[in-house]
């Protein structure tokens, strides 16, 4: 499911460009979602609100959850609002063949240590 629904954005987008338009996007590399984010809770408190933020990490689902806990200031009292998330961790490989059978001919790839930024030309 997930892969068809990376598919069909980027077949869309390619319908979407014009002849030579470009599309440029980026992602976190495994490796950041692993290893950075993992199985690791973050705390942000500022005077407006308070954000909890949890992670878990899947292997087999190749990527990370994430659960928000927010807290919101109205006055004397507090708002709270949940949230979760899902970030897949895709492979270069992947994502290349994706772009290539949406259509795009030209794709290229830099990345870093947390970050895979690609470039694909219609």
């Amino acid at each position: 499911m997930l892969f068809r629904s990376v598919a069909s954005f980027f077949s869309r987008s390619y319908d979407a460009l014009s002849q030579g338009g470009s599309l440029v996007f980026d992602i976190s590399t495994q490796e950041k979602l692993k290893e950075e984010l993992g199985d690791n809770v973050f705390v942000y408190e500022k005077e407006e609100f308070t954000l909890i933020w949890q992670n878990q990490y899947s292997e087999k689902e190749r990527g990370v959850f994430f659960f928000l806990t927010m807290f919101f200031r109205e006055g004397e009292y507090y708002r709270k609002e949940t949230e979760r998330q899902f970030q897949r961790a895709w492979s270069v490989r992947e994502l290349e063949k994706a772009l290539k059978k949406a259509g795009f001919h030209t794709v290229k790839n830099e990345g870093t240590f947390d970050r895979l930024i690609f470039a694909a030309k219609k």
